[in-house]
């Protein structure tokens, strides 16, 4: 089951990541409609969190960093659903471009909120999980 979980958050990421690299102006935009970093962090953000996304998806099968890997996934989740979460309560309609500007893989802010909190719980009950296991004690 762990497995399972492992290659269904990297497969994500590593998708996310992609989309977001081949139009990276699209993800910048999307990042302005949500209203919720200063300008001076736009493009920083922007620029990492799909490098971000790549790396931690790929690392999540290098087993001496695993575990890290699962901390990054989780925390990229989880701010992901704040992100979502808080323009919800400030009535945002932002243009989601998580998974790049394929406009299949677009979502409302509901949908996009969901989607991050199941992604969260997937992550960090994998991490955990990976933290239990008999290999740490």
């Amino acid at each position: 089951m762990e497995h399972a979980a492992k290659l269904i958050l990297a497969t994500t990421l590593i998708l996310a990541g992609g989309l977001k690299l081949q139009d990276p102006n699209s993800f910048l935009a999307s990042l302005t409609s949500f209203n919720l970093l200063p300008e001076l962090l736009l493009q920083p953000t922007a620029s990492w969190i799909p490098i971000l996304e790549i790396c931690t998806g790929v690392l999540l099968f290098y087993k001496p960093l695993e575990g890290g890997a699962l901390a990054v996934c989780t925390f990229l989740f989880l701010g992901f659903s704040v992100f979502y979460g808080w323009s919800l309560i400030l009535g945002i309609q932002p243009n989601c471009s998580c998974f790049g500007n394929n406009p299949y893989l677009q979502t409302n802010n509901t949908n996009g909120l969901i989607r991050a909190l199941f992604y969260t719980l997937l992550s960090a009950g994998t991490w955990h999980t990976r933290l239990s296991n008999s290999d740490y004690n």
